[in-house]
């Protein structure tokens, strides 16, 4: 049986273990609604999500996560992986690499 979640739901997914906001985890499902072809089916699976993304308070606890590489910018961080900005706020969404 297939389910099809809604942004709501999502939310409350990711929002669950204080890793993602809700600001944070409404910008993620958009990106991820935009990278999959609504004919495909993905099957939706939390714990993956939070594994492969990670949500900053700002861009200087991405520096030190990855301090071993010395990033100077995000615009460098996008040399290495997807950065999703959220707006009104420093917070910043990577894909984990």
């Amino acid at each position: 049986m297939i389910d099809t979640i809604t942004e709501n739901e999502f939310v409350d997914e990711m929002i669950k273990h204080n890793e993602f906001t809700v600001k944070g985890s409404k910008v993620l499902f958009e990106y991820l609604e935009e990278i999959y072809d609504p004919y495909v089916t993905f099957l939706f699976n939390a714990v993956e999500v939070r594994c492969e993304y990670h949500e900053y308070e700002n861009f200087e606890e991405v520096q030190k996560d990855y301090s071993y590489l010395d990033i100077k910018s995000i615009s460098e961080l996008r040399d290495y992986t997807r950065v999703l900005e959220i707006p009104d706020s420093d917070r910043i969404i990577i894909r984990q690499f």
